[in-house]
């Protein structure tokens, strides 16, 4: 009997890997110039919440990195669109944060320029390079990405295109889209990063908005001590029980019925 032919295999390549190998070969034609990290302004979109300790210890740690062995992995930015002499990150925002820090408190600081690649970028190509960056880091939250996304639609992305950045089918980014568009923006960041949080709590949250007073209960608490000193998953617990007009869970639980 003849034997059966070898099937041939299709390497399958991921979309997001994809977008950043094109990235790095848009990248190879560029040239890499030391820039003073005082003179480079985050992007003005902003992806990333109120920085939270996990955050914190990551920068340290990436602080040593850098001091230790130096910048491996050169920045973008591009200048910036109204004040010369300075530049807009598109990525590297973690790596720009710790050599700022490096360059500030450095006996020697111009140690700590940072590499970067410069390129004239639109509005929109800046958001695409940036998503890239979001698109292989890990630990942004289900929020961050669905606030992201309403930027990227912004600058009319389409949802087809947004779907291998965020890493979702294209019915996740419209779940992202329909609580973002539901829930002020303000709203979102004052409940914060919820790391561990997933889409149903705000999903569920953002169904409250049908309601024309969510709005203003939840606004009331915002300012609270209770809530400020409450971590981002209680915020976001607290919220939900103020857009129910609810006293609190702890006076709710002590009228259960016992029964």
């Amino acid at each position: 009997k003849p034997k059966p032919k070898p099937t041939k295999l299709r390497r399958a390549t991921s979309p997001v890997v994809g977008s950043v190998n094109k990235a790095l070969t848009n990248l190879a034609g560029d040239t890499v110039i030391s820039i003073n990290p005082d003179k480079i302004d985050p992007s003005p979109f902003r992806d990333r919440f109120q920085a939270d300790a996990d955050a914190e210890k990551k920068l340290e740690e990436l602080m040593i990195s850098l001091k230790e062995e130096g910048q491996k992995i050169a920045v973008l930015v591009r200048p910036h669109p109204s004040d010369e002499g300075r530049f807009q990150l598109a990525y590297g925002h973690r790596r720009t944060a710790a050599l700022r820090a490096l360059h500030a408190e450095a006996e020697t600081p111009e140690n700590f320029h940072v590499r970067a690649y410069v390129r004239n970028l639109t509005d929109a190509e800046l958001l695409k390079e940036q998503s890239v960056e979001n698109a292989v880091r890990e630990n942004l939250s289900w929020i961050e990405m669905a606030v992201w996304a309403k930027q990227l639609k912004a600058a009319g992305i389409k949802n087809r295109a947004m779907a291998p950045v965020l890493g979702v089918p294209e019915s996740g980014v419209s779940r992202m889209l329909s609580v973002a568009d539901k829930v002020p923006v303000e709203i979102i960041h004052a409940i914060g990063r919820a790391k561990g949080i997933g889409y149903r709590p705000w999903l569920a949250l953002a169904d409250l908005f049908q309601d024309a007073k969510t709005d203003k209960r939840i606004r009331s608490i915002l300012d609270t001590d209770g809530f400020k000193d409450a971590d981002s998953e209680s915020r976001l617990a607290m919220a939900m029980t103020a857009a129910k007009d609810r006293k609190s869970t702890r006076l709710n639980s002590s009228h259960v019925r016992t029964s």
